[in-house]
């Protein structure tokens, strides 16, 4: 059994909040949640406010020393999911007008209004930090961070115009295994089918992707296979002849605490699905509850690779 924590977290948006997807020239998409990386950044940002001075703060000591520095650790020790609104909240958005200034001189661009797509102020969202291995030390700076998230920042794109603003209504904590519970294994078959639920990240920014099936197959089994490294050593993730994908292809970007700078991955849009036809089954069932709970791929630590085995699920993400 995997022993650990997990705290779950209730906001409400206080202001509209808009976080970028692919758009048009004159109109900008709004995803329909709030990306783990955008939340792990605003609880650290709560974090190293509260705990750290400016000298602290400017020689990153942070990522060394003190309550922040387990966030920053390897093997991880903190997964982030999305933040999830309800599910109908594409069809609830509103619009935005604004003017598009040229940053270069500040002066007004060319086809200046903009249409902005957002979720409405007064939305509830929540979502979920995993704390594998926690004795309920790191569990408490979560939720005293969490206290603090909505005073120091907020969330998205636009936040200088006062979007995304929201407050934190409450959090509790549990026992990793509760968690993990919630997660029905796909049964043992020749195939397996992929609904993506969150994006699945295809490849680098900079990397090209082919869309080999036999390719996408090896990624898959090794993606898992770090994964159970770090969970579960010993265990066998399942070995795929090939992947037959059905993709909404799109881009997301996002800000790396660690780099200090802004990375672009090519992403399987959630409604994305993928067969992977089996050749192994290895350890099925313990391997597929992990890739499920954790997410799959690069960047499963904040929210990306969630999926279900069902086209309709009620299973948490």
């Amino acid at each position: 059994m995997l022993t650990g924590q997990w705290v779950h977290v209730e906001c409400q948006l206080t202001s509209a909040f808009h976080t970028r997807r692919q758009g048009y020239a004159n109109l900008w998409k709004c995803a329909p949640f709030v990306l783990g990386s955008t939340l792990r950044g605003a609880l650290l940002t709560a974090l190293i406010t509260k705990a750290y001075d400016d000298l602290a703060i400017q020689n990153k000591d942070y990522k060394t020393q003190g309550p922040a520095a387990p966030f920053f650790t390897a093997p991880l020790r903190a997964y982030f999911t999305f933040g999830r609104f309800e599910k109908n909240v594409e069809t609830q958005m509103e619009s935005h007008a604004r003017i598009a200034v040229e940053r270069g001189h500040g002066s007004v661009a060319e086809g200046a209004l903009l249409s902005v797509e957002a979720v409405k102020a007064g939305t509830p969202f929540e979502f979920e930090v995993l704390l594998p291995g926690d004795d309920g030390t790191l569990a408490r700076t979560v939720r005293d961070a969490v206290t603090l998230m909505s005073e120091v920042t907020s969330l998205g794109s636009l936040r200088s115009l006062g979007m995304g603003q929201f407050v934190v209504q409450d959090s509790a904590v549990a026992t990793l295994d509760t968690y993990t519970q919630k997660f029905h294994v796909p049964p043992a078959d020749k195939s397996l089918n992929i609904y993506w639920k969150t994006p699945y990240v295809l490849a680098a920014g900079e990397t090209p992707w082919t869309g080999n099936t036999t390719v996408l197959a090896q990624q898959l089994h090794s993606e898992l296979q770090q994964l159970l490294q770090v969970l579960a050593p010993g265990l066998r993730p399942p070995v795929f002849e090939r992947v037959d994908t059905r993709i909404k292809p799109d881009f997301v970007g996002r800000w790396s605490f660690e780099n200090g700078t802004r990375e672009n991955r090519l992403v399987a849009w959630p409604g994305s699905a993928f067969t992977a036809h089996v050749a192994e089954p290895g350890d099925w069932d313990a391997a597929l509850r992990l890739a499920q709970v954790f997410g799959w791929g690069e960047w499963a630590e904040w929210g990306f690779g969630r999926w279900a085995w069902e086209v309709a699920t009620e299973h948490a993400s």
